[in-house]
């Protein structure tokens, strides 16, 4: 292990709140958000400094309420051989708005290849744990790994850090997302449709230009919706026109926004969950702009081909190809469309925009108009 910082923190009285892999969408109303803030309060209303992590919702939202209180803390952090220690603490301290003398942090070589998912969580958990002088355990699963941690290190807690202790609440249904053909709005099967259409989700991360300090801010603050749904997700794209661009499955790592020229109706037919990724694959809210504009602004039709011919390609038509498809998958009835780099909305005529929504309830005042695939949730 490496240590940086100033070794006053490293020196101090250490706390750990410990609690076990939670819903990807927390909000504020969430105990274990509201209990974990209020743990964080109380060890650095004791002078003790915060031990935390970075990589889970559940260790980030503790360097967030540490940082947010003002409190000391030390942040465990892996770090591969090829990485930079100075570098990567610039870039949480950054990331996080920490006040630097009062952060430090414990490095853990990890190799990528050979310390892969929970092989490195439970070296980061035993770390974390043997720093700390004091536990709080707030909401941990029975049998998992950090309540083994707990039994093998009783003398780290007291009466004073278990009175934060809850117990997990059951695991919530996913919410429904894809819509049938019969809960079509009359609305959206009348629309004469000659647009593309750029689709939305709901986000584990901040927003591109987001920092994560802002990130988990909007979530301690939010009620009972989850602060980076698609719905808010539709709403800060009006907000700010512009939708940024990704290189996420993009071969050759080009940044680019996606769209489909099908018709709304056929589209939400793919919607569909995707158990590896932990997350749908799109959800019914986007923005639609006329073809015939989003064509005058480059956006064009997907070069769907064989892998090899990629090779062929022009460096200006390689941002636009797909793979058509591999292990039984074909991407072709998307239909996809792209822009190269992110799109400036304030460019197009209102005029030229549609916003689509899930169900009526969940429109809301803007220049664009709105229309909902279903009547009702």
């Amino acid at each position: 292990m490496y240590y940086l910082g100033d070794d006053s923190i490293l020196k101090g009285e250490k706390a750990v709140i410990l609690n076990s892999r939670q819903t990807k969408m927390p909000t504020g109303t969430d105990a274990w958000i509201q209990n974990s803030f209020r743990a964080v309060e109380d060890a650095v209303s004791r002078g003790c400094v915060i031990v935390s992590s970075i990589g889970m919702n559940t260790w980030e939202f503790l360097v967030w309420a540490a940082g947010h209180l003002e409190g000391k803390q030390i942040i465990v952090a892996p770090l591969d051989e090829k990485e930079d220690q100075q570098q990567i603490r610039k870039d949480i301290i950054e990331d996080f708005e920490l006040d630097s003398a009062k952060t430090g942090f414990m490095f853990f070589k990890y190799k990528k290849r050979g310390m892969r998912g929970k092989t490195a969580w439970k070296e980061r958990d035993k770390i974390v744990v043997s720093l700390a002088n004091q536990i709080y355990p707030v909401c941990l699963r029975e049998e998992g790994n950090l309540e083994t941690l707990l039994k093998d290190n009783p003398a780290k807690f007291s009466d004073a850090t278990l009175r934060f202790n809850i117990k997990p609440e059951p695991s919530a249904k996913k919410a429904k997302v894809s819509i049938s053909r019969n809960e079509l709005s009359d609305e959206i099967k009348k629309f004469k449709w000659n647009h593309l259409t750029h689709f939305t989700r709901s986000t584990y991360m901040p927003w591109p230009g987001e920092s994560s300090a802002k990130y988990y801010q909007a979530i301690f603050e939010s009620d009972n919706e989850y602060p980076r749904s698609a719905l808010q997700t539709l709403k800060r794209i009006v907000e700010v026109k512009k939708i940024w661009a990704s290189y996420y499955h993009i071969r050759g790592g080009h940044k680019v926004v996606s769209f489909t020229e099908l018709p709304p109706p056929e589209a939400v037919s793919l919607i569909r969950w995707r158990p590896r990724y932990v997350r749908w694959n799109f959800e019914p809210y986007g923005i639609a702009i006329d073809k015939d504009y989003a064509v005058r602004m480059g956006i064009k039709p997907v070069i769907y081909d064989e892998p090899d011919k990629y090779y062929e390609l022009s460096d200006k038509e390689k941002p636009f190809y797909q793979n058509p498809g591999e292990k039984g998958g074909d991407w072709r009835p998307e239909r996809e469309w792209r822009h190269f780099g992110s799109l400036d909305l304030s460019q197009i005529p209102p005029e030229k925009v549609i916003l689509l929504v899930r169900n009526r309830t969940d429109l809301f005042d803007s220049v664009y108009k709105i229309v909902p695939f279903t009547e009702s949730g």
